[in-house]
């Protein structure tokens, strides 16, 4: 719920919590992820999107978390990549190709 509305801070420890009590559950690294952007740390954004598609190589929710992260570090040929996936997966996300256009220029 802190997610929702905005307390990243406190919404971050939930996950970690939930992560400390079930660490094979992709959807709370991804959320974790989540925090951690809003909060800035993008290579911890990284460390834990990276976990979440370990955890779940389907998860095209954390690649395009992925991707938003890698650009945030001007990783744009990687970001790319993540988004290319995610545009075959879905190819109607229009935002998806908007990042992904992003990347290439």
């Amino acid at each position: 719920m802190c997610l929702l509305e905005g307390k990243f801070s406190e919404a971050l420890e939930e996950y970690k919590n939930a992560i400390e009590s079930d660490p094979n559950v992709a959807v709370y690294y991804s959320n974790a992820a989540t925090c951690y952007s809003r909060l800035g740390d993008h290579e911890k954004t990284l460390e834990m999107i990276n976990e979440a598609i370990r955890l779940d190589p389907l998860f095209i929710k954390a690649l395009y978390r992925r991707g938003v992260a890698l650009m945030e570090l001007k990783r744009f040929k990687e970001a790319s990549e993540d988004f290319i996936r995610v545009c075959q997966e879905f190819p109607a996300d229009v935002e998806a190709q908007r990042r992904l256009s992003a990347c290439d220029k």
